[in-house]
Order: C-alpha cells, then structure tokens, then sequence
C-alpha cells in the first residue's frame, strides 16, 4: 500500500495555491451566471445549447 505525503507548503506556496483555487472559483462562477442567464432568458430549449 502507497501511502503519499505532502511537504507543508512556504507561505509562498501556499498563497500561489490560493490565488489559483480562488481564480479557478471565480471563472466556475462567472461561467455558471452566464449558464443561468443563457437558461433563463431562453424562450426555447434550443437556444440554450447555440453557440454564444
């Protein structure tokens, strides 16, 4: 059985990881809203799934 350990991260480390999860939160939630505007401003399925 493989055990993986993990270094701590430097603080620099660990503020990179940081900035790139929250970067990566904020594009999922931007891409999400424009998801939820395409849904709701639809007035037929097919326009959901059209090319922007």
């Amino acid at each position: 059985m493989a055990i993986s350990r993990r270094l701590p991260l430097s603080a620099d480390e660990g503020a990179r990881r940081l900035a790139f999860v929250r970067e990566r939160a904020l594009r999922d939630e931007v891409s999400l809203l424009e998801w939820s505007e395409r849904i709701l401003t639809a007035d037929r399925v097919e326009e959901i799934f059209q090319p922007a």
